[in-house]
């Protein structure tokens, strides 16, 4: 209905405010609210970027490449993220993490 780049825009742009709101947070609730509302933002970027790949690549050994690469950065991003905020919690700034730092 809005098309595939516009939510996926849409979903990024409200991911990134409520990343930014999150380091900003003071209390335990506050956090987990900005939490949730940026999930929001991923569960709109997660399937655009899907239909984009999709629509943008050929059926095919591109296509198949670039799926499968997307498919596995979610686990390596999983993995390496928490090898990284060890990192921030071992210094003790880890609102550091919602920034991009």
């Amino acid at each position: 209905m809005y098309g595939h780049k516009n939510v996926l825009l849409a979903g990024g742009a409200w991911f990134v405010l409520w990343s930014l709101i999150n380091g900003f947070t003071k209390s335990f609730t506050a956090f987990v609210i900005a939490r949730a509302l940026s999930g929001i933002g991923g569960a709109l970027i997660m399937p655009n970027v899907v239909a984009l790949i999709a629509i943008t690549c050929p059926p095919g050994k591109l296509r198949n490449i670039s799926l499968g690469v997307f498919s596995a950065s979610a686990p390596t991003g999983g993995y390496l993220g928490s090898l990284i905020s060890g990192v921030f919690i071992e210094i003790h700034q880890w609102k550091w993490m919602f920034f991009g730092l």
